[in-house]
Protein backbone atom coordinates (compact mmCIF):
# COMPACT_ATOMS: atom_id res chain seq x y z
CA UNK A 1 0.00 0.00 0.00
CA UNK A 2 3.09 2.09 1.08
CA UNK A 3 4.32 1.32 -2.68
CA UNK A 4 1.56 2.24 -4.24
CA UNK A 5 0.65 5.11 -2.06
CA UNK A 6 4.15 6.55 -3.14
CA UNK A 7 3.68 5.73 -6.57
CA UNK A 8 0.32 7.20 -7.17
CA UNK A 9 2.13 10.31 -5.63
CA UNK A 10 4.68 10.74 -8.22
CA UNK A 11 1.74 10.45 -10.51
CA UNK A 12 -0.44 12.52 -9.99
CA UNK A 13 2.49 14.98 -9.74
CA UNK A 14 3.81 14.13 -13.36
CA UNK A 15 0.58 14.92 -14.29
CA UNK A 16 -0.08 18.16 -12.64
CA UNK A 17 3.30 19.18 -14.02
CA UNK A 18 2.70 18.25 -17.13
CA UNK A 19 -0.75 19.84 -17.53
CA UNK A 20 1.13 23.26 -15.91
CA UNK A 21 4.06 22.71 -18.82
CA UNK A 22 1.20 22.35 -21.16
CA UNK A 23 -0.74 25.70 -20.42
CA UNK A 24 2.44 27.20 -20.27
CA UNK A 25 3.52 26.03 -23.75
CA UNK A 26 0.15 26.68 -24.78
CA UNK A 27 -0.16 30.06 -23.50
CA UNK A 28 3.02 30.64 -25.16
CA UNK A 29 1.97 29.28 -28.27
CA UNK A 30 -0.93 31.70 -28.29
CA UNK A 31 0.83 34.79 -27.11
CA UNK A 32 3.31 33.88 -29.97
CA UNK A 33 0.87 33.67 -32.48
CA UNK A 34 -1.17 36.67 -31.42
CA UNK A 35 2.08 38.76 -31.71
CA UNK A 36 2.42 36.78 -35.68
CA UNK A 37 -1.12 37.78 -35.96
CA UNK A 38 -0.50 41.72 -34.90
CA UNK A 39 2.58 41.42 -37.33
CA UNK A 40 0.43 40.17 -40.25
CA UNK A 41 -2.02 43.03 -39.91
CA UNK A 42 0.77 45.31 -39.30
CA UNK A 43 2.86 44.34 -42.48
CA UNK A 44 -0.35 44.87 -44.46
CA UNK A 45 -1.24 48.05 -43.96
CA UNK A 46 1.75 49.39 -43.82
CA UNK A 47 2.62 48.35 -47.20
CA UNK A 48 -0.70 49.44 -48.06
CA UNK A 49 -0.02 53.57 -46.55
CA UNK A 50 3.14 53.39 -48.42
CA UNK A 51 1.41 52.58 -51.85
CA UNK A 52 -0.85 54.98 -50.62
CA UNK A 53 1.11 57.63 -49.86
CA UNK A 54 3.32 57.66 -53.17
CA UNK A 55 -0.10 57.24 -54.91
CA UNK A 56 -1.56 60.88 -53.22
CA UNK A 57 2.32 62.76 -53.78
CA UNK A 58 2.64 61.00 -57.28
CA UNK A 59 -0.49 61.29 -59.04
CA UNK A 60 -1.59 64.60 -58.09
CA UNK A 61 -4.15 66.63 -59.96
CA UNK A 62 -5.90 70.19 -59.62
CA UNK A 63 -8.83 68.43 -57.89
CA UNK A 64 -6.84 67.38 -55.40
CA UNK A 65 -7.06 69.68 -52.71
CA UNK A 66 -4.94 70.88 -50.21
CA UNK A 67 -5.39 72.01 -46.50
CA UNK A 68 -6.04 75.88 -45.66
CA UNK A 69 -2.77 75.83 -44.08
CA UNK A 70 -0.06 75.07 -46.43
CA UNK A 71 3.15 75.54 -43.95
CA UNK A 72 3.46 71.76 -43.09
CA UNK A 73 1.01 69.28 -43.80
CA UNK A 74 0.91 65.31 -45.22
CA UNK A 75 -1.50 64.41 -47.41
CA UNK A 76 -2.54 61.46 -45.33
CA UNK A 77 -3.26 64.37 -42.27
CA UNK A 78 -6.18 65.19 -44.27
CA UNK A 79 -7.86 62.03 -44.42
CA UNK A 80 -7.55 59.33 -47.04
CA UNK A 81 -8.94 58.52 -50.18
CA UNK A 82 -8.54 54.85 -49.34
CA UNK A 83 -10.09 53.85 -52.34
CA UNK A 84 -8.65 56.18 -55.15
CA UNK A 85 -12.06 57.03 -56.33
CA UNK A 86 -12.10 60.88 -55.60
CA UNK A 87 -13.41 60.59 -52.07
CA UNK A 88 -12.17 60.76 -48.71
CA UNK A 89 -13.58 57.55 -47.51
CA UNK A 90 -11.51 57.40 -44.42
CA UNK A 91 -11.57 60.95 -41.96
CA UNK A 92 -9.74 61.91 -38.57
CA UNK A 93 -11.95 61.54 -35.57
CA UNK A 94 -10.14 62.80 -31.77
CA UNK A 95 -6.55 62.00 -34.42
CA UNK A 96 -7.07 58.81 -35.11
CA UNK A 97 -8.62 56.43 -38.44
CA UNK A 98 -9.92 53.10 -37.28
CA UNK A 99 -9.58 50.94 -40.40
CA UNK A 100 -12.70 48.58 -41.72
CA UNK A 101 -15.47 50.12 -39.38
CA UNK A 102 -13.07 48.80 -36.43
CA UNK A 103 -13.92 45.30 -37.20
CA UNK A 104 -11.33 42.51 -36.54
CA UNK A 105 -9.55 41.22 -39.81
CA UNK A 106 -8.87 37.46 -39.87
CA UNK A 107 -5.48 35.75 -40.43
CA UNK A 108 -5.36 32.27 -41.95
CA UNK A 109 -3.53 29.38 -41.82
CA UNK A 110 -1.87 27.50 -44.14
CA UNK A 111 -4.80 26.01 -45.36
CA UNK A 112 -6.57 29.02 -46.33
CA UNK A 113 -9.48 28.04 -44.13
CA UNK A 114 -8.72 27.89 -40.27
CA UNK A 115 -8.82 31.22 -38.76
CA UNK A 116 -5.67 31.53 -36.18
CA UNK A 117 -6.35 34.81 -34.77
CA UNK A 118 -7.55 38.25 -35.67
CA UNK A 119 -6.18 42.09 -35.49
CA UNK A 120 -7.80 45.20 -35.62
CA UNK A 121 -5.75 48.48 -37.05
CA UNK A 122 -5.53 52.06 -36.22
CA UNK A 123 -3.76 54.97 -37.49
CA UNK A 124 -2.74 57.85 -35.19
CA UNK A 125 -1.51 61.24 -35.75
CA UNK A 126 0.70 63.41 -34.00
CA UNK A 127 -1.11 67.04 -34.01
CA UNK A 128 2.29 68.57 -33.25
CA UNK A 129 4.33 66.69 -35.53
CA UNK A 130 2.49 66.45 -38.76
CA UNK A 131 4.98 64.51 -40.86
CA UNK A 132 4.66 61.89 -38.12
CA UNK A 133 2.11 58.91 -37.26
CA UNK A 134 1.48 56.04 -35.53
CA UNK A 135 0.14 52.36 -36.91
CA UNK A 136 -1.32 50.40 -34.22
CA UNK A 137 -2.24 46.67 -34.85
CA UNK A 138 -3.96 44.75 -31.88
CA UNK A 139 -3.93 40.73 -32.46
CA UNK A 140 -5.83 37.96 -30.79
CA UNK A 141 -5.88 34.23 -31.38
CA UNK A 142 -7.73 32.04 -28.47
CA UNK A 143 -7.73 34.59 -25.93
CA UNK A 144 -4.32 35.61 -26.10
CA UNK A 145 -3.52 39.36 -26.62
CA UNK A 146 -0.75 41.10 -28.41
CA UNK A 147 -0.27 44.64 -29.81
CA UNK A 148 2.20 46.06 -32.26
CA UNK A 149 3.01 49.69 -33.05
CA UNK A 150 5.28 51.81 -35.79
CA UNK A 151 6.09 55.34 -35.81
CA UNK A 152 6.01 56.03 -39.10
CA UNK A 153 7.52 59.71 -40.64
CA UNK A 154 6.26 60.83 -43.99
CA UNK A 155 8.45 63.07 -45.80
CA UNK A 156 8.62 65.13 -49.26
CA UNK A 157 12.07 66.19 -50.33
CA UNK A 158 11.08 67.94 -53.49
CA UNK A 159 12.09 71.21 -54.54
CA UNK A 160 9.04 73.29 -53.94
CA UNK A 161 8.82 72.08 -50.46
CA UNK A 162 12.09 74.34 -48.86
CA UNK A 163 12.45 77.88 -48.66
CA UNK A 164 15.25 77.39 -50.68
CA UNK A 165 16.55 74.90 -52.56
CA UNK A 166 19.89 75.16 -54.62
CA UNK A 167 21.54 73.45 -56.65
CA UNK A 168 26.06 74.36 -55.76
CA UNK A 169 24.68 76.63 -52.78
CA UNK A 170 25.96 79.57 -51.66
CA UNK A 171 27.26 82.40 -54.61
CA UNK A 172 30.19 83.37 -52.14
CA UNK A 173 29.54 80.25 -49.74
CA UNK A 174 29.77 82.98 -47.04
CA UNK A 175 26.26 83.70 -45.00
CA UNK A 176 26.68 86.15 -42.00
CA UNK A 177 24.99 89.24 -40.03
CA UNK A 178 21.18 88.92 -39.40
CA UNK A 179 20.01 86.63 -42.75
CA UNK A 180 17.41 83.55 -41.87
CA UNK A 181 15.91 81.71 -43.50
CA UNK A 182 12.12 80.35 -42.30
CA UNK A 183 11.85 77.15 -43.58
CA UNK A 184 13.96 74.08 -45.10
CA UNK A 185 17.16 74.34 -47.02
CA UNK A 186 18.51 71.91 -49.12
CA UNK A 187 21.36 71.94 -51.62
CA UNK A 188 22.43 69.42 -53.85
CA UNK A 189 26.04 69.95 -54.28
CA UNK A 190 28.59 68.53 -56.65
CA UNK A 191 29.12 64.36 -56.54
CA UNK A 192 32.34 64.75 -57.29
CA UNK A 193 33.65 67.99 -55.83
CA UNK A 194 33.14 67.84 -51.83
CA UNK A 195 34.29 71.81 -51.67
CA UNK A 196 31.97 74.06 -48.70
CA UNK A 197 28.65 74.78 -50.65
CA UNK A 198 27.41 76.33 -47.14
CA UNK A 199 29.76 78.56 -44.82
CA UNK A 200 27.78 80.37 -42.00
CA UNK A 201 28.35 82.84 -38.88
CA UNK A 202 27.49 85.92 -37.09
CA UNK A 203 23.64 85.65 -36.40
CA UNK A 204 22.56 84.00 -39.41
CA UNK A 205 19.85 81.80 -38.42
CA UNK A 206 17.32 78.77 -40.13
CA UNK A 207 14.27 78.70 -37.60
CA UNK A 208 11.47 76.09 -38.05
CA UNK A 209 7.95 78.84 -37.81
CA UNK A 210 7.23 82.44 -38.65
CA UNK A 211 5.01 85.32 -37.02
CA UNK A 212 4.15 87.71 -40.08
CA UNK A 213 2.00 89.59 -37.72
CA UNK A 214 4.65 90.70 -34.89
CA UNK A 215 7.66 92.56 -36.97
CA UNK A 216 7.45 95.48 -38.96
CA UNK A 217 9.65 94.43 -41.60
CA UNK A 218 6.53 92.53 -42.90
CA UNK A 219 4.24 95.14 -42.53
CA UNK A 220 3.82 95.91 -46.13
CA UNK A 221 2.76 92.27 -46.90
CA UNK A 222 1.11 90.67 -43.96
CA UNK A 223 -2.27 91.54 -44.88
CA UNK A 224 -1.64 90.80 -48.53
CA UNK A 225 -1.72 86.67 -46.69
CA UNK A 226 -4.11 84.88 -45.94
CA UNK A 227 -4.67 84.81 -42.04
CA UNK A 228 -4.65 80.99 -42.12
CA UNK A 229 -0.61 81.87 -43.07
CA UNK A 230 -0.30 84.44 -41.42
CA UNK A 231 1.24 82.88 -38.48
CA UNK A 232 3.36 79.22 -38.51
CA UNK A 233 4.55 77.18 -35.84
CA UNK A 234 6.23 74.03 -37.92
CA UNK A 235 7.48 74.32 -41.45
CA UNK A 236 8.59 71.15 -41.50
CA UNK A 237 12.54 72.93 -41.88
CA UNK A 238 15.53 70.04 -42.41
CA UNK A 239 18.93 71.54 -43.65
CA UNK A 240 20.32 68.99 -46.29
CA UNK A 241 23.21 68.80 -48.35
CA UNK A 242 23.50 65.53 -50.63
CA UNK A 243 27.44 66.38 -51.74
CA UNK A 244 29.70 69.41 -49.92
CA UNK A 245 30.83 70.47 -46.77
CA UNK A 246 29.01 72.88 -44.47
CA UNK A 247 30.58 75.22 -42.06
CA UNK A 248 29.39 76.92 -39.21
CA UNK A 249 30.52 79.67 -36.53
CA UNK A 250 29.88 82.59 -34.90
CA UNK A 251 26.39 82.54 -33.26
CA UNK A 252 24.86 80.81 -35.87
CA UNK A 253 21.09 78.89 -35.11
CA UNK A 254 19.74 75.88 -36.74
CA UNK A 255 16.32 75.69 -35.14
CA UNK A 256 15.32 76.96 -31.13
CA UNK A 257 15.05 74.95 -28.24
CA UNK A 258 11.06 75.25 -28.36
CA UNK A 259 10.84 74.75 -32.16
CA UNK A 260 13.62 72.37 -33.22
CA UNK A 261 14.63 71.72 -37.10
CA UNK A 262 13.08 68.08 -38.41
CA UNK A 263 16.88 67.32 -39.23
CA UNK A 264 20.22 68.28 -40.26
CA UNK A 265 21.64 66.09 -42.38
CA UNK A 266 25.09 66.59 -44.04
CA UNK A 267 27.03 65.19 -46.83
CA UNK A 268 28.59 61.66 -47.10
CA UNK A 269 30.34 61.32 -43.91
CA UNK A 270 28.87 63.77 -41.12
CA UNK A 271 31.99 63.86 -39.07
CA UNK A 272 34.47 64.68 -41.62
CA UNK A 273 31.61 67.52 -43.97
CA UNK A 274 30.25 69.29 -41.11
CA UNK A 275 32.86 71.91 -39.90
CA UNK A 276 31.43 73.55 -36.70
CA UNK A 277 32.95 75.27 -33.72
CA UNK A 278 31.87 72.80 -30.66
CA UNK A 279 29.92 75.64 -28.65
CA UNK A 280 26.82 75.23 -31.50
CA UNK A 281 27.08 71.88 -30.89
CA UNK A 282 24.95 72.96 -27.83
CA UNK A 283 21.33 74.21 -28.37
CA UNK A 284 20.28 77.29 -26.89
CA UNK A 285 18.17 80.14 -27.46
CA UNK A 286 20.98 82.19 -28.47
CA UNK A 287 23.01 79.84 -30.96
CA UNK A 288 23.15 76.19 -31.40
CA UNK A 289 21.89 73.64 -33.66
CA UNK A 290 18.43 72.30 -32.17
CA UNK A 291 17.24 69.40 -34.42
CA UNK A 292 15.08 66.65 -33.46
CA UNK A 293 17.59 64.02 -35.83
CA UNK A 294 20.83 64.71 -36.63
CA UNK A 295 23.55 66.32 -36.89
CA UNK A 296 24.18 63.22 -39.30
CA UNK A 297 25.34 62.67 -43.07
CA UNK A 298 22.43 62.83 -45.67
CA UNK A 299 19.71 60.46 -45.00
CA UNK A 300 18.38 59.80 -48.26
CA UNK A 301 19.09 57.23 -50.84
CA UNK A 302 20.14 58.42 -54.58
CA UNK A 303 17.23 57.82 -55.87
CA UNK A 304 15.24 59.12 -53.53
CA UNK A 305 16.97 62.49 -53.59
CA UNK A 306 15.85 65.32 -56.38
CA UNK A 307 18.38 66.49 -58.26
CA UNK A 308 18.57 70.73 -59.69
CA UNK A 309 15.80 71.49 -62.40
CA UNK A 310 16.86 72.93 -64.90
CA UNK A 311 14.98 74.45 -68.15
CA UNK A 312 15.95 71.53 -69.95
CA UNK A 313 15.45 68.10 -67.87
CA UNK A 314 12.44 66.11 -67.98
CA UNK A 315 9.14 67.45 -66.14
CA UNK A 316 7.15 65.25 -63.85
CA UNK A 317 4.93 63.65 -65.94
CA UNK A 318 1.91 63.21 -63.86
CA UNK A 319 1.53 67.32 -63.54
CA UNK A 320 0.02 67.44 -66.96
CA UNK A 321 3.38 67.77 -69.23
CA UNK A 322 4.50 64.73 -70.63
CA UNK A 323 6.73 66.61 -73.24
CA UNK A 324 10.74 65.72 -73.24
CA UNK A 325 11.74 68.71 -70.69
CA UNK A 326 10.72 71.24 -68.81
CA UNK A 327 11.35 74.22 -71.45
CA UNK A 328 9.02 72.43 -74.15
CA UNK A 329 6.16 72.53 -71.60
CA UNK A 330 6.32 75.94 -70.44
CA UNK A 331 6.49 76.34 -74.34
CA UNK A 332 3.50 74.78 -74.99
CA UNK A 333 1.06 76.60 -71.93
CA UNK A 334 2.71 79.94 -73.49
CA UNK A 335 1.10 78.61 -77.07
CA UNK A 336 -1.67 77.56 -75.47
CA UNK A 337 -2.77 79.91 -72.66
CA UNK A 338 -0.34 82.80 -72.38
CA UNK A 339 1.97 84.74 -75.21
CA UNK A 340 5.61 83.66 -76.58
CA UNK A 341 7.27 87.09 -77.05
CA UNK A 342 10.75 87.07 -78.87
CA UNK A 343 13.65 89.24 -79.35
CA UNK A 344 14.63 87.86 -82.72
CA UNK A 345 17.31 89.90 -83.29
CA UNK A 346 16.23 93.06 -82.19
CA UNK A 347 12.62 92.75 -84.03
CA UNK A 348 10.36 91.73 -81.56
CA UNK A 349 7.90 89.37 -82.59
CA UNK A 350 4.82 88.26 -80.39
CA UNK A 351 2.82 85.21 -81.11
CA UNK A 352 -0.82 84.24 -79.77
CA UNK A 353 -2.76 81.77 -79.26
CA UNK A 354 -4.63 81.34 -82.26
CA UNK A 355 -2.61 84.03 -83.63
CA UNK A 356 -5.43 86.44 -82.44
CA UNK A 357 -4.39 90.20 -82.61
CA UNK A 358 -2.74 91.95 -79.54
CA UNK A 359 -5.62 94.19 -78.45
CA UNK A 360 -2.71 97.65 -78.78
CA UNK A 361 -0.05 95.91 -80.42
CA UNK A 362 1.36 99.66 -80.67
CA UNK A 363 1.96 100.19 -77.16
CA UNK A 364 3.31 96.44 -76.68
CA UNK A 365 5.06 96.74 -79.32
CA UNK A 366 6.99 100.21 -78.55
CA UNK A 367 7.86 98.97 -74.91
CA UNK A 368 9.73 96.32 -76.33
CA UNK A 369 11.87 98.06 -78.50
CA UNK A 370 12.25 101.46 -76.14
CA UNK A 371 14.75 100.83 -74.28
CA UNK A 372 16.65 99.68 -77.52
CA UNK A 373 18.23 96.33 -75.43
CA UNK A 374 17.00 93.39 -74.69
CA UNK A 375 15.59 94.64 -71.49
CA UNK A 376 11.86 95.20 -70.54
CA UNK A 377 11.21 98.14 -68.55
CA UNK A 378 8.05 98.54 -66.09
CA UNK A 379 8.59 101.78 -64.74
CA UNK A 380 6.84 105.43 -65.62
CA UNK A 381 5.34 104.06 -69.07
CA UNK A 382 2.10 101.89 -69.55
CA UNK A 383 2.08 98.85 -71.82
CA UNK A 384 -0.45 96.63 -72.91
CA UNK A 385 0.27 93.46 -74.25
CA UNK A 386 -2.75 91.45 -74.12
CA UNK A 387 -4.96 89.50 -76.22
CA UNK A 388 -8.86 89.51 -75.36
CA UNK A 389 -10.07 86.59 -76.53
CA UNK A 390 -13.46 87.59 -75.03
CA UNK A 391 -14.89 89.62 -72.03
CA UNK A 392 -13.98 87.27 -69.33
CA UNK A 393 -11.25 85.54 -71.12
CA UNK A 394 -7.56 87.32 -71.69
CA UNK A 395 -3.79 86.38 -72.49
CA UNK A 396 -0.60 88.48 -71.70
CA UNK A 397 -0.21 91.29 -69.75
CA UNK A 398 -0.94 94.67 -69.22
CA UNK A 399 1.39 97.10 -66.83
CA UNK A 400 -0.27 100.53 -65.40
CA UNK A 401 2.18 102.61 -63.62
CA UNK A 402 0.94 104.48 -60.32
CA UNK A 403 1.84 103.95 -56.85
CA UNK A 404 1.89 101.58 -56.40
CA UNK A 405 1.69 100.15 -60.09
CA UNK A 406 -0.64 97.41 -61.43
CA UNK A 407 0.95 94.14 -63.54
CA UNK A 408 -1.98 92.21 -64.64
CA UNK A 409 -0.99 89.02 -66.24
CA UNK A 410 -2.87 86.60 -67.76
CA UNK A 411 -1.79 82.48 -68.38
CA UNK A 412 2.27 81.75 -69.23
CA UNK A 413 4.22 84.34 -70.87
CA UNK A 414 7.26 83.08 -72.59
CA UNK A 415 9.76 85.69 -73.23
CA UNK A 416 12.56 84.55 -75.40
CA UNK A 417 16.09 86.61 -75.27
CA UNK A 418 14.68 89.74 -73.20
CA UNK A 419 15.51 90.94 -69.66
CA UNK A 420 13.00 91.95 -67.20
CA UNK A 421 13.35 94.88 -65.09
CA UNK A 422 10.89 95.98 -62.43
CA UNK A 423 11.86 99.67 -61.14
CA UNK A 424 8.43 100.83 -59.36
CA UNK A 425 6.63 99.61 -56.53
CA UNK A 426 4.23 97.01 -58.36
CA UNK A 427 1.07 94.94 -56.88
CA UNK A 428 0.51 91.98 -59.26
CA UNK A 429 -3.25 90.55 -60.20
CA UNK A 430 -2.90 87.33 -62.05
CA UNK A 431 -4.83 84.48 -63.31
CA UNK A 432 -5.10 81.76 -65.69
CA UNK A 433 -8.06 80.59 -67.51
CA UNK A 434 -8.61 76.56 -67.85
CA UNK A 435 -9.33 74.58 -70.51
CA UNK A 436 -12.52 73.50 -68.60
CA UNK A 437 -13.50 77.58 -68.47
CA UNK A 438 -12.86 77.69 -64.66
CA UNK A 439 -10.04 80.62 -63.68
CA UNK A 440 -7.33 80.28 -60.97
CA UNK A 441 -5.78 83.22 -59.16
CA UNK A 442 -1.72 82.50 -60.65
CA UNK A 443 0.07 82.89 -63.62
CA UNK A 444 3.99 83.21 -64.83
CA UNK A 445 6.34 84.96 -66.37
CA UNK A 446 9.43 83.46 -67.82
CA UNK A 447 12.40 84.30 -69.18
CA UNK A 448 14.75 82.46 -71.88
CA UNK A 449 17.86 83.25 -73.06
CA UNK A 450 18.02 83.10 -77.14
CA UNK A 451 21.98 82.39 -77.17
CA UNK A 452 22.28 78.87 -75.81
CA UNK A 453 25.24 78.59 -73.00
CA UNK A 454 25.61 82.38 -72.39
CA UNK A 455 25.54 83.29 -68.93
CA UNK A 456 25.37 86.99 -68.70
CA UNK A 457 22.32 89.26 -69.54
CA UNK A 458 23.64 89.34 -73.37
CA UNK A 459 20.97 86.97 -74.45
CA UNK A 460 18.38 87.61 -71.84
CA UNK A 461 17.36 85.33 -69.09
CA UNK A 462 17.39 87.63 -66.04
CA UNK A 463 14.23 89.19 -63.66
CA UNK A 464 15.20 92.07 -61.78
CA UNK A 465 12.81 93.51 -58.77
CA UNK A 466 14.15 96.60 -58.39
CA UNK A 467 11.09 97.35 -56.12
CA UNK A 468 8.29 95.74 -54.15
CA UNK A 469 6.43 93.54 -55.87
CA UNK A 470 3.31 92.32 -53.28
CA UNK A 471 0.33 90.65 -54.46
CA UNK A 472 -2.85 92.60 -55.10
CA UNK A 473 -5.92 91.16 -53.10
CA UNK A 474 -8.81 93.98 -54.32
CA UNK A 475 -11.70 92.58 -55.97
CA UNK A 476 -12.18 89.30 -56.64
CA UNK A 477 -8.32 88.35 -56.11
CA UNK A 478 -7.57 86.60 -53.22
CA UNK A 479 -4.37 86.69 -50.91
CA UNK A 480 -1.36 84.93 -51.18
CA UNK A 481 -0.83 82.11 -51.51
CA UNK A 482 -4.46 81.47 -53.12
CA UNK A 483 -3.33 84.28 -55.74
CA UNK A 484 0.34 84.36 -57.02
CA UNK A 485 2.55 85.10 -59.91
CA UNK A 486 5.69 82.55 -60.14
CA UNK A 487 9.01 84.59 -61.67
CA UNK A 488 11.32 81.81 -63.66
CA UNK A 489 14.55 83.22 -64.78
CA UNK A 490 16.84 80.27 -66.86
CA UNK A 491 19.99 83.31 -65.46
CA UNK A 492 19.68 85.28 -62.67
CA UNK A 493 17.02 86.56 -60.84
CA UNK A 494 17.79 89.71 -58.09
CA UNK A 495 15.98 91.23 -55.65
CA UNK A 496 16.55 95.15 -55.10
CA UNK A 497 12.90 95.30 -53.46
CA UNK A 498 12.40 94.96 -49.62
CA UNK A 499 9.51 93.19 -49.91
CA UNK A 500 8.65 90.57 -52.31
CA UNK A 501 6.00 88.19 -52.64
CA UNK A 502 6.48 85.22 -55.73
CA UNK A 503 7.70 81.33 -55.46
CA UNK A 504 11.04 82.06 -57.49
CA UNK A 505 13.28 80.02 -59.42
CA UNK A 506 16.50 81.11 -61.21
CA UNK A 507 19.04 78.52 -63.04
CA UNK A 508 21.60 81.35 -61.82
CA UNK A 509 22.26 83.36 -59.11
CA UNK A 510 18.93 84.22 -57.12
CA UNK A 511 20.63 87.19 -55.36
CA UNK A 512 18.79 89.30 -51.99
CA UNK A 513 20.03 92.42 -51.40
CA UNK A 514 20.24 93.09 -47.18
CA UNK A 515 17.12 94.05 -45.07
CA UNK A 516 14.80 92.95 -48.00
CA UNK A 517 12.56 89.85 -47.22
CA UNK A 518 10.88 87.27 -49.68
CA UNK A 519 7.63 85.30 -48.80
CA UNK A 520 7.15 82.56 -51.27
CA UNK A 521 10.12 79.93 -52.18
CA UNK A 522 13.19 79.82 -53.89
CA UNK A 523 14.88 77.55 -56.60
CA UNK A 524 17.66 78.71 -57.27
CA UNK A 525 21.34 76.88 -58.75
CA UNK A 526 23.31 79.46 -56.42
CA UNK A 527 21.71 81.94 -53.99
CA UNK A 528 23.41 84.80 -51.78
CA UNK A 529 21.79 87.53 -49.03
CA UNK A 530 24.13 90.81 -49.80
CA UNK A 531 23.95 93.98 -50.90
CA UNK A 532 27.67 93.56 -51.59
CA UNK A 533 29.02 94.24 -55.40
CA UNK A 534 26.10 97.16 -56.29
CA UNK A 535 22.81 98.04 -55.83
CA UNK A 536 21.12 96.74 -58.62
CA UNK A 537 21.65 93.47 -60.58
CA UNK A 538 23.16 95.44 -63.37
CA UNK A 539 25.52 96.80 -61.47
CA UNK A 540 27.08 93.50 -60.38
CA UNK A 541 26.45 92.12 -64.49
CA UNK A 542 29.01 94.86 -65.39
CA UNK A 543 31.51 94.39 -62.88
CA UNK A 544 31.59 90.62 -63.12
CA UNK A 545 31.45 87.62 -65.78
CA UNK A 546 29.72 85.11 -63.91
CA UNK A 547 26.67 85.02 -61.97
CA UNK A 548 28.50 84.01 -59.01
CA UNK A 549 30.77 87.10 -58.77
CA UNK A 550 30.15 90.28 -56.46
CA UNK A 551 28.17 88.24 -53.62
CA UNK A 552 30.37 89.22 -50.54
CA UNK A 553 29.46 88.80 -46.79
CA UNK A 554 25.78 88.22 -46.24
CA UNK A 555 23.67 90.80 -44.29
CA UNK A 556 20.30 91.08 -42.77
CA UNK A 557 18.10 89.80 -45.07
CA UNK A 558 15.24 86.88 -44.84
CA UNK A 559 13.56 84.24 -46.99
CA UNK A 560 9.98 83.16 -45.24
CA UNK A 561 9.04 79.98 -46.60
CA UNK A 562 5.07 80.19 -47.74
CA UNK A 563 3.60 77.26 -49.88
CA UNK A 564 1.61 77.72 -52.42
CA UNK A 565 0.40 74.52 -51.68
CA UNK A 566 -2.28 73.41 -54.43
CA UNK A 567 -2.56 77.09 -56.57
CA UNK A 568 0.57 76.66 -57.96
CA UNK A 569 0.84 77.87 -61.47
CA UNK A 570 1.44 75.33 -64.04
CA UNK A 571 4.86 75.56 -65.13
CA UNK A 572 6.04 75.13 -61.61
CA UNK A 573 3.90 71.68 -61.05
CA UNK A 574 6.21 70.17 -63.68
CA UNK A 575 9.12 70.57 -61.19
CA UNK A 576 6.53 70.25 -57.73
CA UNK A 577 7.63 66.65 -56.66
CA UNK A 578 11.18 66.54 -58.46
CA UNK A 579 11.69 63.81 -55.53
CA UNK A 580 10.60 60.40 -54.14
CA UNK A 581 7.98 60.66 -51.06
CA UNK A 582 10.30 59.38 -48.03
CA UNK A 583 8.47 56.52 -45.81
CA UNK A 584 9.94 55.99 -43.08
CA UNK A 585 9.54 53.28 -40.14
CA UNK A 586 11.53 55.09 -37.26
CA UNK A 587 10.66 52.62 -34.65
CA UNK A 588 8.63 49.77 -33.64
CA UNK A 589 7.18 48.10 -30.45
CA UNK A 590 5.90 45.26 -29.39
CA UNK A 591 3.68 44.89 -26.16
Amino acid sequence: MAILVVVGILVAGSFLSTRLELGITRNDTTSIQARYVADAGLEKYKAALFQYYRYVEDSLNDGTANPTRTACYSRIGEGLDWYRDNTTSLTWNANKIVFNGGNSEPVYAADGTTVIGQYRMTLYRDPAQPKLFTLVSEGTSNGARATVRAVLELNNTGVLQQAIFAGHGQANKFVNGGSSIRGGIYVVGDAGNQTTVFNSNGNFSELNDYNLTNDSRYAAMVNRVSADNQIADNLCASLRVQYGQVELNGSVKLGDPSNKLLGVFIGQNVSQDLVVNSTLLQCSHTKGICTDNGPSSFDLNADAAPTFPTLDTAPNGTQGCSLGTWRDCIHRDAGDNGLTISYNGGTPQVTTPGGIALHDSSSCLAALTASGTRTLLFGATAVDCTVKVNASNKYGFEYVPGTPGSLKVYGTLDFKGFNLQFDQPTQYFAETQRSDGSTVYNASLVVERDTPGATDNSAGGDIDLNANMLTGNTGNYPSYPNHVLAFVAENDVFQGGSSVMAPIYAGGTYRIVSDNTLIGSVVSDYFCTTGAGGSTNQDKKNNSKTSTDKCNAGQNSEVVYVNTGNNKPAIMRYIQFAGIPIFEVRTTETR
